[in-house]
């Protein structure tokens, strides 16, 4: 019964590409409402500073130094059961200064004045994702028991746009733990004009799966999550219950790519009404862009510095350099106006990239509808086998992200043009419908 009462309300695309931008908004007041009702809050004044090397190793990776950086917990509680661990003691919050401090300014703040960088935003908080899982493990990072990596992010909704020039402020908790996967969410709040406190303006959702340091074809068994002693222990178990959901439609999910399970009649007879609509629009001479007119790309080298602390290419640097190449396909797109990001369905990590390889970046508009375009970007490795002297090739990373252009961007359709470009066109259709 409790989760009836949260149950979210879908609206299709088709709709909202019909209707004013009422409607939209007010889809969004449910969806923010639904995020609102299940976030775990802890009150300030029962949180204390996490001490300086602990900050140090925070600040690591995406700041500079703990001078720019505020970084609270909950005093952590040894729990009963040594098996367990409760969510108040993995609970992180972090201050980032952006309104304060000029030199942080700079490093998240767009071109356009006072728009943030989503890719750094996405970088942070993927950073302090890992953190909450290694302290629900083992209360504290670092410690060589096991190996958490991150698995895909998901659910990341943006519910108003997102300054630069203002201090932001994350809270990060586990919501669900399997046998040996974690899920953590992630809110980021700030003020709005003429509000006293901060209000939710983006959350994301991370899977982080857990592998045996020695040995990372094995997995590893996790600290289960208990609930004895928090203040609101039905919130907690509708989180827990929404994790279960949220894994099972990442597996659902999964079966429905297009290259492991064909069209169906109907998505066959769309493909058709495409192909011949593409004709007539020839013929007509009705503008329009083949996906691959839409296609961008880059090779970056994966150096040192981008390292986690597993030797391979922090997975925040990833989702940072992916998202900024959706972000310029998305702005190409959209006649340079800025489109606003909607939601990040799926961001998904195959297999870890090693330091001394080469990251091959697509990103292509794969769907459009009205204000809305799905971007697709694939990562791939490439790296020298050097036993076998040969150069390989594996896909890393997958990333599918949706943007609502301005009323005021002209929107051309897309259409693939290819049999794999049809597939990539019905699988983010798919995946908009679900937003």
């Amino acid at each position: 019964m409790l989760l009836k009462t949260f149950k979210p309300l879908h609206f299709s695309f088709a709709t909202v590409s019909s209707v004013s931008d009422i409607v939209f908004k007010f889809r969004q007041d449910l969806t923010l409402h639904e995020h609102e009702s299940s976030r775990f809050i802890i009150p300030q004044n029962q949180l204390v500073p996490v001490d300086r090397q602990e900050a140090n190793s925070l600040s690591t990776g995406f700041l500079a130094s703990n001078t720019e950086l505020r970084v609270f917990r909950y005093p952590p509680e040894p729990p009963k059961d040594q098996s367990v661990n409760y969510p108040r003691n993995s609970f992180i919050q972090i201050h980032l200064p952006l309104g304060e401090n000029d030199d942080l300014k700079n490093r998240y703040i767009r071109f356009k004045p006072g728009l943030v960088r989503v890719g750094r935003l996405l970088e942070a908080l993927d950073f302090t994702a890992g953190h909450v899982a290694y302290f629900h493990t083992m209360s504290r990072p670092f410690s060589y028991t096991c190996t958490l990596m991150t698995a895909c992010c998901d659910h990341l909704k943006f519910f108003r746009p997102i300054r630069g020039d203002r201090n932001i402020l994350i809270n990060a908790y586990p919501t669900y733990v399997g046998k040996s996967t974690i899920e953590v969410r992630t809110d980021l709040m700030q003020k709005i004009d003429g509000e006293k406190d901060e209000t939710l303006a983006a959350s994301a959702l991370f899977l982080l799966a857990a592998r045996d340091t020695k040995d990372y074809s094995k997995s590893f068994n996790l600290t289960k999550i208990s609930f004895e002693g928090e203040n609101d222990i039905e919130k907690c178990l509708l989180r827990s219950e929404l994790g279960k959901l949220n894994q099972e439609k990442r597996k659902s999910m999964g079966l429905q790519n297009y290259f492991k399970r064909p069209p169906t009649q109907e998505e066959s007879l769309r493909l058709h009404s495409i192909f011949m609509n593409m004709k007539e629009k020839w013929r007509l001479n009705v503008d329009y862009y083949l996906m691959r007119d839409t296609r961008k790309s880059k090779s970056i080298l994966m150096h040192i510095q981008d390292r986690n602390i597993h030797g391979k290419i922090f997975g925040g640097y990833l989702m940072r350099e992916s998202i900024e190449l959706a972000w310029l396909v998305a702005y190409k797109y959209a006649k340079f106006d800025h489109p606003e990001f909607e939601a990040i369905d799926d961001f998904t990590f195959h297999v870890p990239v090693e330091i001394g390889s080469i990251l091959e970046l697509d990103a292509t508009v794969t769907y459009s509808e009205a204000q809305f375009m799905n971007i697709t970007v694939e990562a791939t490795k490439v790296m020298r086998n050097e036993t076998e002297g040969r150069w390989e090739r594996k896909k890393c990373t997958e990333l599918h992200i949706s943007f609502r252009c301005p009323e005021t961007a002209i929107i051309k359709p897309v259409y693939p043009a290819t049999y794999a470009e049809a597939m990539k066109f019905l699988y983010s259709k798919r995946r908009m419908g679900r937003l």
